[in-house]
């Protein structure tokens, strides 16, 4: 289980989150929707820990985030941020398992996980390739592999479908379900079709403020009652019929 407890964010004197409750159970995928200057990557940097609430706490598998448990906290998150950052003088394979090491991982385990999931994801013919010579999905994608090493108990994810086509995004939505069936994944984008399809819950933010949480039923229901999520719904069936 994962827990926001009336967290807030106020910088200076400006509101950016206002206080937000919400509990996510084990194998639960939550998008997080809203117009840019929302919210959502304030929120998203709150729950990985880059950003202090002002107000607020966050719990995990039940226990209050302190520094007592801090580190079993960090040790579960994996984040990955709308800009992704690889070694650009690296190969991808090289990449893969130096990031691989730096969260725990073994070299044999790390060789090991950067075959596995090169194969998973269809992308064994770059592997020699120097990072800085990808194709921006291509990028993409390994920043996303990363984040998928080691399995990890919280995955958050800050508009992780930029640059990458249809297929890559089923691939990597296929992944989450089929192998993160007891994990908790937040990922904030505009892609509405394919993750209307994926998600267990989704979160609406509108200035700061959550103006809808729940399932995907109660959402579409919702919109035809409150005018300001009525601009989700016009998206999501726009982009459903692309």
């Amino acid at each position: 289980m994962f827990s926001l407890n009336e967290i807030s964010l106020r910088i200076n004197t400006k509101d950016i989150l206002s206080p937000i409750t919400l509990n996510l159970p084990q194998g639960s995928v939550c998008a997080v929707l809203g117009k840019n200057g929302s919210g959502k990557s304030s929120l998203l940097n709150i729950i990985s820990t880059l950003q202090k609430p002002s107000k607020g706490s966050l719990s995990y598998q039940g226990q209050p985030l302190d520094k007592s448990n801090i580190k079993q906290y960090l040790a579960a998150l994996s984040y990955t941020p709308q800009k992704v950052g690889l070694m650009r003088d690296l190969s991808v394979e090289d990449n893969i398992i130096y990031f691989s090491v730096l969260k725990g991982c073994n070299h044999s385990d790390s060789l090991q996980q950067m075959s596995y999931f090169l194969h998973e994801f269809n992308l064994t013919a770059i592997a020699k390739e120097k990072a800085g010579n990808l194709s921006g999905g291509q990028y993409q994608m390994i920043g996303l592999i990363i984040a998928l090493i080691p399995n990890p108990g919280l995955l958050v994810l800050d508009e992780p479908f930029n640059n990458l086509g249809y297929t890559e995004r089923q691939l990597f939505l296929h992944y989450i379900q089929e192998h993160l069936k007891t994990s908790i994944v937040i990922l904030s984008t505009h892609i509405l079709d394919e993750i209307f399809q994926k998600s267990t819950h989704i979160l609406c933010l509108n200035g700061g403020k959550k103006t809808y949480f729940g399932d995907q039923k109660g959402f579409l229901r919702q919109t035809t009652e409150e005018p300001s999520l009525s601009c989700f719904l016009e998206a999501y069936h726009y982009y459903a019929h692309l």
